[in-house]
């Protein structure tokens, strides 16, 4: 009986064990999942941001938190429609009317041109540049400029801007340039088997 008592103790020891040891865990990658949480309150009145790809998820709400801290907002979106949506979302959470929206293709090498130009051409000073915008698992689309889909609009897009926009940030200093990435590039792709 005391030997039965003893082993059903180890038993439960190790069970809580590995329950504790289990939601422990689970809380870790909760936490790392979950990414960081910006603590700093800095204002940034004055300052002109542009993010790609803000329409919705991490570059939506980036966007309007930039906004509350007054910072002039260029949404630069693939779909206007959502954009100007987004755009209304971002000044009604702020409160900062200024926000406003430009056309960007990250698929599309003459698209990442004209914004450059547009914003050489319109704007006086760039402070910070966002890169947001991406996608993912896309079937084997090709861009208009004959690159992988996947590849032109999370790297080839990208990189393009920033070099165009480069001189004009530089002049600002200190200015800054923000690659938002993803643990995404960690997962396996898919395979087919045929």
């Amino acid at each position: 009986m005391a030997g039965e008592l003893l082993e059903t103790n180890k038993k439960l020891i190790t069970y809580v064990g590995a329950l504790r040891s289990s939601i422990l865990g689970f809380i870790l990658l909760r936490w790392y999942v979950a990414g960081g949480v910006c603590v700093s309150k800095k204002r940034l009145d004055g300052k002109t941001v542009i993010i790609t790809g803000c329409n919705t998820g991490i570059g939506l709400e980036t966007a309007k938190e930039l906004s509350a801290r007054g910072a002039r907002i260029i949404l630069a979106c693939r779909d206007l429609d959502n954009a100007h949506k987004a755009s209304e979302i971002v000044k009604k959470f702020s409160g900062n009317s200024d926000v406003s929206v430009e056309r960007l293709d990250l698929a599309s090498l003459d698209s990442v041109r004209k914004i450059a130009e547009k914003v050489k051409n319109d704007e006086a000073k760039i402070d910070i540049l966002i890169n947001n915008a991406g996608v993912m698992m896309c079937p084997k689309w090709q861009s208009e400029d004959g690159y992988e889909m996947q590849f032109a609009v999370n790297h080839l897009g990208h990189f393009f801007l920033t070099t165009l926009l480069l001189d004009r940030i530089k002049e600002y200093a200190p200015s800054r340039i923000v690659n938002v990435s993803s643990v995404a590039h960690n997962c396996k792709p898919h395979t087919r088997v045929t």
